[in-house]
């Protein structure tokens, strides 16, 4: 996968950096949840995982034309927590 953007406005709202998002994707645990479209039409993943200091983060991935678009980024709610460490959502 090859970020090309980010959405800057949702990684300060919840304290996220770039390289966290990137690491949290590098996860070997990481995982995938299919998302709704966007309204645009474009399909999106919800990511799940660590970063390298163990930081348990959701990031919203849109795959446009030209670029993967990092549109949320945040720590992670309960029903990924549940779904990464292996239980049911």
């Amino acid at each position: 996968m090859a970020i090309l953007g980010f959405n800057s406005d949702s990684l300060v709202r919840h304290g996220v950096t770039q390289q966290e998002c990137m690491e949290a994707l590098a996860d070997p645990c990481v995982i995938e949840v299919d998302e709704s479209e966007s309204k645009s039409g474009n399909p999106r993943i919800m990511w799940v995982g660590k970063t390298q200091l163990e930081r348990l983060l959701e990031v919203g991935v849109e795959y446009l034309d030209d670029m993967d678009w990092i549109y949320h980024a945040n720590n992670a709610q309960s029903k990924y927590k549940c779904q990464y460490l292996g239980g049911v959502g």
